[in-house]
């Protein structure tokens, strides 16, 4: 992380993550830190995805911030004050709820229909997103309705990507290879996207 701003997400992306594990089910069992989804989505979207559009500061503060007012503990106003409207505005639309503003609380049927209008790059942080939640889900299938999980990808994930062929390639690869592992088995899968740096 070279970019001033992007090492500003980081942190504060940690402190709204502090204390939180990757999978809430397994807490310290699983031995992660929350903090690692947005750095994998991050990561996912600067040095994998093919398009140098994605690979701009504007792209890597919404993903390291993407879920800090949803699962994190941050407050949407001192997000606006520190890292700007635009990035703001890009998480918020992200974020099912704000955590810190329980009233805030979208269903599914207000939070999913925005988001097929949405910019571009709200998007691939979704698809970026799920692709890293696919592979929690193969690291720790106890801890996951991997059915639901599949379900969710292919009715409301996948249809928000139909500009993006690499996402969604991606995604349809880490569902194929999940199918291929079989109900039940707890083998640890590789990631499938090739990160294992957790």
């Amino acid at each position: 992380m070279t970019d001033a701003l992007v090492r500003k997400a980081d942190a504060y992306a940690s402190l709204a993550h502090l204390g939180q594990w990757r999978v809430e089910a397994l807490g310290p069992a699983c031995g992660v830190g929350y903090i690692e989804h947005p750095r994998a989505v991050a990561r996912i979207l600067l040095t994998m995805h093919p398009d140098p559009a994605l690979h701009t500061s504007l792209v890597q503060q919404i993903a390291l911030l993407h879920r800090t007012l949803w699962r994190g503990n941050a407050d949407p106003d001192q997000l606006e004050l520190v890292f700007g409207r635009e990035v703001a505005a890009a998480v918020r639309l992200l974020s099912p709820w704000l955590r810190a503003r329980p009233a805030t609380h979208k269903d599914e049927d207000t939070y999913w229909p925005r988001l097929p209008r949405a910019p571009r790059v709200i998007r691939a942080v979704v698809g970026a997103a799920w692709l890293d939640d696919l592979d929690a889900a193969s690291r720790w299938p106890q801890a996951f309705d991997n059915a639901a999980l599949h379900a969710e990808v292919e009715a409301r994930v996948l249809p928000l990507l139909r500009d993006d062929p690499w996402l969604s390639m991606m995604l349809e690869a880490s569902l194929d290879a999940a199918a291929d592992l079989g109900a039940g088995d707890d083998a640890h899968a590789e990631a499938p996207y090739g990160a294992d740096d957790d």
